[in-house]
């Protein structure tokens, strides 16, 4: 009968395929759980951001100015504030040269 070769077949294509996705996951498990994490902090980041970002918003529809908020002024932005102490420590070496 031809039935059971064709199933002895379709089980050798089937345990090959098995073995190939096992060494797929060996190959490639570490880093696709990698970026799942990483993917999963830029969601968290990406939503911290859009509540930033919507508590700005609402700030600006209700006409509240930044200087009369009673909430204490965020500081500048981690980039502002690298780029300040740079330019301090700057400031600091020219004055020790000169």
């Amino acid at each position: 009968m031809w039935l059971k070769p064709r199933t002895r077949q379709a089980e050798r294509e089937r345990d090959l395929a098995d073995e190939a996705n096992r060494l797929f996951k060996q190959e490639f498990g570490d880093k696709i759980e990698s970026l799942q994490l990483e993917v999963d902090q830029l969601r968290r980041q990406r939503y911290l951001l859009e509540m930033e970002v919507k508590k700005e918003r609402e700030r600006k529809s209700v006409g509240v100015h930044p200087e009369a908020s009673p909430v204490e002024k965020k500081s500048s932005s981690p980039q502002k504030d690298v780029k300040q102490q740079m330019e301090a420590i700057r400031k600091v070496t020219v004055t020790k040269r000169g």
